[in-house]
């Protein structure tokens, strides 16, 4: 975990001298929590740290490579309590995505994606799968294009592993995004 967070720091600090642009190269770091099912899997909550580099076509359209890790809790399905079955991994995909809304004296933006991902490294026995997931962000901008990005969306996990099911969960996400 101190890596995780040392690195979020470094990374943080890397991008805040990042020139505004209406194209050109984006960046952006945030947190993304899962906790909610849409099928009946109950028994499951994951934390993510994304980083996502990207580049901007136009100031509508932009393309981004996000690398998640991810840590995921199994609850034993007995008392509400978790098993101390801990998941870690890494997934990496492609992001496409549309700003839906733009506000050009600010560069606020309401923006729409759609990625696809899948698991790169993970433990031994460790969960393996492809993601596919839409969602809608809003990141909150100042005067030098950095900003808080908030958003949500659902996530559809297609599992590799036997006896692991399938299923789709709704996520809420926060961090920041460097235009």
């Amino acid at each position: 975990m101190k890596k995780i967070i040392v690195l979020f720091c470094l990374l943080a600090v890397t991008v805040t001298a990042a020139n505004a642009q209406t194209k050109g190269f984006t960046l952006g770091s945030w947190f993304q929590a899962e906790t909610i099912s849409l099928n009946g899997h109950k028994n499951f909550d994951a934390i993510d740290l994304v980083i996502a580099p990207g580049y901007a076509f136009s100031p509508s359209v932009f393309a981004r490579l996000q690398l998640d890790i991810t840590a995921g809790m199994w609850d034993n399905g007995k008392d509400n309590r978790y098993s101390g079955i801990f998941n870690k991994n890494v997934t990496l995909g492609p992001t496409i995505g549309y700003n839906i809304l733009k506000n050009n004296s600010h560069g606020d933006t309401v923006d729409v994606t759609a990625t696809v991902g899948k698991t790169l490294i993970n433990g031994k026995n460790a969960w393996s799968y492809h993601f596919y997931d839409v969602g809608v962000g809003w990141t909150i901008t100042n005067k030098e294009r950095t900003g808080l990005h908030l958003g949500i969306g659902v996530r559809y996990h297609d599992s590799h592993n036997r006896g692991m099911d399938n299923f789709c969960s709704i996520y809420a996400k926060w961090g920041f995004r460097f235009n």
